[in-house]
């Protein structure tokens, strides 16, 4: 039997938003740029049948290719777009977001205004959508010994060493570095920030990113990965 553990989340991790962009044209079609994995098939179904329409879902892997497409194309031929927060202050500023009406969103109204107003360059252009944490995941059936800190994540002589995959998302991997060395994900100290640096750029040889498809046959399963 395969067993999990998820264990130290880091801090709050990433407040997702959802963006309106300009609209081009007249168009049943409603076009959201969004992670894999984030919108269910049936929602979708449910929502083409309510309002006669058709949801295109265009996927990308990391907040990094997000950008780059982005700054590509404007987000032309896209109306809404599932963004991290720490990403997009630059982005009402490049041209990129439509203003929101909120009279328009009447389930505004359950969101607490912490998170409404939790970024002031943002508001009136994002709503906020939901928030997590990014922790560990192992395999203990094959690591029964655990992992206890994020410290072992960095230590090239941990013996899962070439089984461990981190997310592919350098600020997330950048707070990893931070825990690993008892700092705060979000300190300004740039000291700590030069030693985060510098061990990842020691360790830049030893690790591999991706993420983890939620199917039955991902890696972790498969035991490609182990942490």
């Amino acid at each position: 039997m395969i067993c999990l553990r998820v264990i130290r989340s880091l801090g709050i991790g990433s407040l997702l938003a959802i963006f309106c962009l300009p609209s081009f044209g007249a168009t049943k079609t409603l076009a959201i740029y969004n992670w894999e994995d984030y919108l269910a098939p049936e929602v979708i179904e449910a929502f083409n049948k309510a309002y006669q329409a058709e949801i295109k879902v265009i996927h990308y892997d990391s907040d990094e290719i997000k950008d780059q497409w982005l700054a590509q194309t404007g987000g032309v031929g896209i109306d809404v777009i599932v963004s991290s927060a720490s990403t997009m202050d630059s982005y009402p500023k490049l041209g990129w977001l439509a203003p929101i009406d909120r009279e328009k969103v009447p389930n505004i109204k359950h969101i607490e205004n912490r998170w409404l107003d939790f970024n002031p360059g943002l508001k009136g252009y994002a709503v906020p959508y939901m928030w997590g944490s990014v922790g560990i995941v192992y395999r203990n059936d094959l690591i029964p010994e655990g992992i206890s800190s994020w410290g072992q994540i960095f230590d090239p002589d941990s013996p899962w060493r070439s089984k461990l995959m981190l997310i592919d998302d350098s600020r997330e991997v950048f707070g990893m570095a931070l825990r690993s060395l008892n700092e705060s994900i979000n300190t300004t100290n740039l000291q700590a920030i030069e030693k985060a640096g510098k061990l990842l750029s020691s360790n830049a040889q030893l690790l591999r990113f991706g993420y983890l498809s939620l199917d039955e046959n991902n890696r972790l399963d498969r035991g490609d990965v182990w942490v």
